[in-house]
């Protein structure tokens, strides 16, 4: 019996290091993608809206295309209606796209010190409350929102944010005598582990954990630079081509 119980805490102690793993993880994948945005976000955003002026002007050619080849007349009201309907899954990217460069631009500095004491907090806290250990149904709301606001702080390495959200939380829990309870067992711990294990594969191999690997070496961030250029240029001259082609069928 010793030797069971010693294996699950075993267990559950590895699966509580793989969460903070995943978690930390995440972190890194956020500030990844700040110094990319930072880097090369308005570049990737002009590359993006000359790919969309081709592909409106594609389905320009598409629709004149099929009205002349069915002797049908070219209806400039029916065109722009079309191609709104058709374009509107790549103005909301662009969208999202922007509003990601804003909000990196506008991320502020923070230190490594800062950055130590934000995980520290979310740690001591996590070992107490997290929704992949703990049954968060028995908190309550406030005490959800409480846990979101120390979460997203982390995300965010807000150290004022995460000490005044832990401090609550703290408080919250010991004012209602709340005991958390572990809704993991010894039946689902070796699924819980693969699990977060394979997502934390699935991070590190992806972007924007995968940026660490050049992100910070000054002749790849110039060969990237180099390559956004050549790609923005083609794309102007494939519009070119593109739009080439609509004055010839609106002529012929």
């Amino acid at each position: 019996m010793e030797k069971i119980i010693l294996e699950d805490t075993e267990k559950m102690e590895k699966y509580e290091d793989l969460i903070f793993e995943r978690d930390e993880l995440l972190c890194v994948c956020d500030n990844l993608e700040i110094e990319y945005q930072k880097l090369f976000g308005n570049e990737v955003i002009d590359i993006f809206k000359e790919e969309m002026e081709c592909v409106k002007l594609k389905k320009m050619i598409t629709y004149i295309q099929k009205k002349k080849n069915n002797g049908e007349e070219i209806k400039p009201v029916e065109l722009n209606l079309e191609l709104e309907k058709e374009m509107l899954i790549y103005n909301t990217k662009l969208e999202k796209m922007m509003f990601n460069l804003k909000s990196s631009t506008e991320a502020k500095y923070v230190s490594p010190y800062e950055t130590q004491e934000v995980k520290k907090i979310y740690r001591k806290i996590a070992k107490v409350i997290h929704p992949d250990c703990c049954d968060m149904d028995i908190f309550g709301e406030d005490i959800g929102k409480l846990w979101s606001q120390v979460y997203n702080a982390y995300r965010n390495n807000n150290l004022k944010a995460i000490r005044e959200a832990s401090i609550l939380l703290n408080k919250k829990l010991k004012d209602n005598n709340i005991i958390p309870i572990v809704n993991v067992s010894a039946d689902n711990l070796d699924e819980l582990i693969n699990d977060i294990t394979d997502e934390i594969m699935d991070i590190r191999v992806n972007v924007p954990y995968t940026y660490k690997d050049w992100i910070y070496d000054d002749a790849k961030v110039k060969e990237k630079h180099a390559e956004n250029k050549k790609q923005l240029e083609e794309y102007k001259e494939y519009k070119k081509e593109l739009e080439s082609i609509i004055e010839d069928l609106k002529t012929n």
